[in-house]
């Protein structure tokens, strides 16, 4: 939902209990004040208060309660006009929301002041014999994709551990206690981020008879280019043996081991990374992508004895879930599906996506997203086709750029026939920093024209006032997108 808070023009939060308790709102909330988008908290839940976290969030905002509705029901209707007062007021235009009373009220002004509403003429798609596929420009893909494959754990070496010391390190216990896990910082600080690499159980051995001390615990790891880096910091503490538990670190790496004793704890490597993290639990809860796979990292123990035991470990990404034709198709129930257009920026491991497809068998839809758990839905409808196709007609131009459908990844530019002015295609091209792709789709022109004969014999009750909806299908977590 990151893109979701970027693009929009306030941010209105339903204040609950459930919603304070949830770490996916608090990344939400804290995302759209650090983007500066203006947030209008609302209170729903009777008796409650914000605490906390959120107390201090929304302390210097106004905020509606919606609580006293469920004692009089018949201020509803108040409450929804004051937030959509609020909405437009914080948005600086009003434009982005229209009435049916103010739709009307627009028209009326326009027949006051003597200026004509011109009526739009509805696009001929009865004459569809040209070869539109042969006008079509060849597609254009550029740049990789992102890596999904995933290592076959065979392959991983086994850890290796040598050096004059004593002390002997291992990593034992089931597959999950064995597994380095991976996380990183929700945020860059001067271009700058750490990502952690959890080990949840290593044992230390002293097998020696005589008790021994660590007087400090290093690491190192290889980058790309083979060569070995010092790591920004290791941390040691318990061993957890759920998951649900929380780390707690130690406030140094000193441990004093007992003779022919095994003790396990838990050890976190931090390594320094120059970039920006992921931008989702997924994507944050692997080795960045400027970093190889498998990752290697070394651990260096230092006794007392001022001599050194190394144990080196290898640690593999899970697979990312990508969306992928048929996993969009499944996730928002979309039918009818004309075309899949995708590009990944392999820099954050984001696929930025757009499908054309019908909905109720005739509707005509672009929906567009960068995960599997929020899309933007731009409709297609048959009002909108003649609006187009009669500025092409009057600006004697073949392709019209639609601006309020694209971003700084997208570009969707509109075609027409350059004899009858139908529209017949759709350019979109999607442009990462890492990747480019370019695509022209051909509109299935019968059914459009079906569409239209509907209209006509089904008149809408209302023309839609605006061309876009949002759909959310998951949390701000996305973490099995």
């Amino acid at each position: 939902m990151a893109a979701a808070v970027q693009n929009s023009a306030v941010v209105v939060c339903f204040l609950t209990q459930k919603y304070q308790d949830s770490q996916n709102c608090k990344e939400e909330f804290k995302y759209a004040r650090k983007k500066n988008k203006p947030t209008i908290p609302c209170l729903i839940e009777a008796g409650w208060k914000p605490e906390g976290w959120l107390d201090m969030g929304v302390s210097d905002l106004l905020y509606i309660d919606f609580n006293k509705i469920k004692e009089n029901s018949s201020n509803f209707e108040d409450k929804c006009e004051e937030l959509l007062k609020k909405i437009k007021q914080l948005a600086k235009t009003n434009d982005y929301f229209r009435t049916e009373d103010e739709d009307e009220a627009s028209i009326d002004n326009q027949e006051d002041d003597g200026t004509a509403v011109e009526p739009t003429d509805e696009p001929n798609y009865d004459v569809t014999s040209a070869d539109y596929a042969s006008k079509l420009s060849p597609n254009i893909r550029e740049g990789p994709e992102i890596e999904t494959t995933s290592f076959d754990p065979s392959t991983i070496n086994k850890d290796l551990c040598e050096g004059d010391s004593v002390v002997r390190l291992m990593r034992t216990g089931s597959v999950k206690d064995r597994k380095i896990y991976a996380n990183q910082e929700l945020f860059a600080h001067d271009g700058k981020f750490l990502n952690y690499f959890f080990i949840p159980k290593l044992v230390f051995q002293n097998t020696s008879k005589e008790p021994i001390s660590v007087i400090e615990i290093t690491s190192e790891y290889q980058n790309s280019e083979g060569n070995w880096l010092d790591c920004y910091g290791v941390k040691i503490g318990p061993a957890i043996s759920d998951e649900s538990e929380s780390y707690t670190w130690l406030p140094d790496t000193t441990l004093n081991l007992e003779p022919s004793k095994l003790v396990t704890y838990a050890l976190r490597v931090d390594v320094q990374i120059h970039g920006e993290p992921g931008l989702n639990n997924q994507r944050r809860a692997r080795a960045h992508s400027i970093l190889p796979q498998p990752f290697k990292i070394r651990l260096h123990v230092h006794d007392t004895e001022g001599k050194t035991v190394s144990l080196l470990v290898e640690q593999i990404n899970d697979p990312l879930i990508l969306p992928t034709k048929a996993r969009i198709v499944k996730q928002f129930d979309y039918e009818d599906v004309v075309a899949f257009i995708y590009a990944d920026d392999c820099n954050t491991n984001t696929r930025y996506w757009v499908i054309v497809h019908y909905e109720d068998k005739s509707k005509l839809r672009l929906s567009y997203g960068n995960c599997l758990h929020g899309s933007t839905t731009k409709y297609l409808d048959t009002w909108l086709i003649s609006e187009l196709c009669n500025q092409a007609k009057q600006t004697d131009t073949t392709e019209i750029v639609l601006d309020d459908w694209n971003d700084n990844e997208r570009t969707i530019t509109a075609l027409f026939d350059k004899i009858t002015f139908i529209l017949f295609a759709m350019r979109i091209e999607l442009k990462t920093p890492t990747s480019r792709t370019v695509e022209t789709v051909l509109l299935p022109l019968d059914k459009i024209k079906e569409r239209f004969v509907i209209v006509k014999q089904e008149p809408e009750v209302y023309r839609p006032l605006g061309t876009t909806a949002f759909v959310s299908g998951g949390d701000f977590s996305q973490t099995d997108d």
